[in-house]
């Protein structure tokens, strides 16, 4: 084995599996995203860039009761990876989308099949000695989703903060490793769920409310390198702490955003200490956001629009343009674009017609008639609007409007 490397470690999260996208079922998806883990892994087996541990950091699964494919292909991962790599170990936790209790199922067991699965917050000092390259040991700590009091502090009162519960929780785990002989000199590694105060989050993520659920970087200056898991934007945190992300698009305001694996280099005999280079995820099926005529999606051309033919097999947002109201778009397009998602006509969208009606009023208000707000108003949402055709509603909003008045 090569012996410049201390650790090296292959880093994901928020694999979500189970993950239902707008109705479509992911597990295709997010099969292909395991067996590109499987194959990475296996193709650095026996070489100078052989991987010591995997680190899954949280929400294995998007619902606490996942469905019977999830878990099927969650067991099936588990057990190809054992089998093809049985000295490998997997560390893994449960995040705020998991069950504690159902993922925690046969932990004991897989402990001696090197996969150790993290659900039990009054384990957290418990640590699991790694092996680097030359023999180097490293002491690796998990702390899985901390539920509203799942510690208390030492004063016996019971934390409900995400912030506090983490800071207990590495005091804890700093206590612990320093008594410990086995590990007081041994460098500390840390798994670990949670939203780091100052990280980019997008709309898939299921966000805590207010400040408290956030946890400051300082929290854990005690560790080496810290593999964190919750924000599905992959990105650093620190010099020591990195969110891997999630391996797949699970929203549409993700698309922009590089999905990747993390490979983590420790080396105390480099300059820079922690490496971490992206591994980029090839999606069984690309996510996109598109905008245009529905003329030209519903009689797609290969010859007239090749690069929209290219997009037929993505999921699809479309933004339609006509400034006319088309009825069941989906179920037109999905001939041609079997994946389309869905459909936004952004003429008749409610936020443009709200915007619309505020535009002038809201600008100038006092010099507006009820009639002319009325006018203004339709003659922007109705293409080809003629006011004769709409006395009649027009007569009504008047009338409101004075009823308003009085």
């Amino acid at each position: 084995m090569y012996n410049g490397k201390m650790l090296h470690i292959l880093q994901t999260g928020d694999l979500h599996l189970g993950k239902i996208f707008y109705g479509i079922s992911l597990i295709a998806d997010q099969k292909f995203v395991l067996e590109q883990i499987l194959g990475i892994l296996k193709k650095n087996l026996g070489t100078k860039n052989e991987y010591h541990a995997l680190f899954i950091a949280g929400d294995i699964y998007d619902k606490a009761i996942p469905s019977v494919e999830a878990v099927a292909l969650f067991d099936d991962f588990l057990t190809q990876l054992n089998s093809a790599l049985p000295n490998l170990p997997v560390f893994a936790i449960s995040g705020n989308h998991d069950s504690a209790a159902r993922l925690s199922y046969a932990a004991n067991f897989l402990k001696g099949q090197n996969i150790f699965i993290a659900t039990d917050a009054k384990k957290i000092v418990e640590p699991t000695i790694l092996c680097g390259s030359d023999g180097e040991k490293f002491a690796v700590y998990q702390i899985p989703f901390l539920q509203s009091g799942a510690l208390e502090n030492t004063d016996g009162d019971r934390l409900s903060s995400q912030s506090d519960l983490l800071k207990e929780a590495v005091r804890r785990i700093e206590v612990a490793h320093k008594e410990n002989l086995k590990t007081k000199n041994l460098k500390a590694i840390l798994n670990a769920h949670l939203f780091v105060l100052g990280g980019a989050q997008s709309s898939s993520e299921r966000i805590f409310i207010g400040n408290a659920e956030l946890v400051e970087k300082s929290v854990f200056n005690f560790f080496d390198y810290v593999s964190v898991g919750h924000l599905h934007k992959g990105q650093k945190v620190s010099e020591k702490c990195y969110y891997a992300g999630s391996p797949l698009v699970y929203s549409f305001d993700e698309i922009s955003v590089e999905k990747n694996f993390l490979d983590i280099t420790l080396d105390e005999k480099s300059e820079q200490k922690i490496s971490a280079k992206k591994i980029p995820v090839q999606p069984l099926h690309k996510t996109s956001c598109l905008k245009g005529k529905f003329e030209d999606f519903y009689r797609l051309d290969k010859n007239k629009t090749p690069a929209l033919y290219e997009r037929r097999d993505d999921y699809i947002e479309l933004t339609c343009t006509d400034p006319i109201l088309i009825e069941n778009p989906v179920a037109k397009l999905r001939e041609n674009f079997p994946n389309i998602l869905s459909v936004k006509q952004e003429y008749f969208s409610r936020q443009n017609a709200i915007e619309i009606s505020k535009r002038d009023f809201n600008e100038n208000s006092e010099n507006f008639s009820p009639s002319q707000i009325f006018e203004n108003f339709v003659s922007d949402v109705v293409p080809d609007f003629k006011i004769e055709e709409w006395q009649k509603e027009k007569e009504i909003f008047e009338l409101i409007t004075k009823e308003i008045e009085i």
